[in-house]
């Protein structure tokens, strides 16, 4: 199979939610003088109704208490449409599905630090820091 082929393969089963990806923090990038974006005041987190999207929230809160240290909690739970298959936190030399991907932004806080992660509603999720973190499809926010 070549390389082409295996890409686009890839690329067709991340966007249907058949494979999925479950990012490492990179190291630690250069630090700027950039002033950091204010903190995310989201409206009260409502957990989830969907089994899907349990799973999912546990998933992504224990990845929070390994990476924090400590028991997590969810600070936000919004459902959003991602503008592709990135799901709003691309990474460098990746190519990405062109298509809007239905999904969510969660905040979990472990310790002191809070943990942003960017979901499908099929169950895909990575962890995504600030230096990556994209806008939903059709929001100024």
């Amino acid at each position: 199979m070549s390389a082409g082929v295996a890409l686009l393969l890839a690329s067709a089963l991340l966007a249907l939610g058949l494979l999925t990806s479950r990012d490492e923090p990179p190291a630690d990038p250069p630090a700027t003088a950039a002033t950091p974006a204010a903190p995310m005041r989201p409206t009260p987190a409502t957990p989830p109704v969907d089994e899907t999207a349990r799973t999912l929230l546990d998933a992504v809160l224990a990845d929070a208490a390994r990476r924090g240290g400590a028991a997590a909690q969810l600070v936000a739970f919004e459902a959003l449409t991602w503008p592709d298959g990135s799901l709003g936190c691309p990474q460098p030399d990746r190519v990405y599905t062109q298509a809007l991907v239905p999904g969510y932004r969660i905040v979990a806080r472990a310790g002191d630090t809070e943990h942003h992660y960017h979901a499908s509603r099929r169950g895909q999720w990575v962890w995504c820091p600030q230096a990556r973190r994209g806008k939903p499809a059709g929001s100024a926010t």
